[in-house]
């Protein structure tokens, strides 16, 4: 795991709030107790709309802008 930590998601809603936009995200609450976590939502949507339930989220375990590991993931890209 590296120590590093990035702002990409900080800077790009800073640079789209002059368009009136920001990224969505999504707020983590993990079940073992490890500490919340904020990232960027990855759009997903159901492909059988009669089909019950939402769809899944998707949530990165790596900065999609620099590449950067977020915090609180192993090497196999589960959370630790």
């Amino acid at each position: 795991m590296t120590d590093k930590t990035c702002n990409c998601l900080a800077d790009f809603n800073e640079k789209l709030r002059e368009h009136n936009t920001e990224i969505e995200v999504t707020i983590g609450f993990p079940r073992d107790g490890s500490p919340s976590f904020v990232r960027p939502r990855i759009a997903t949507s159901k492909i059988e709309s009669r089909k019950r339930g939402r769809p899944v989220i998707a949530v990165p375990t790596y900065c999609p802008f620099c590449g950067i590991q977020y915090e609180g993931y192993g090497q196999q890209g589960g959370v630790s």
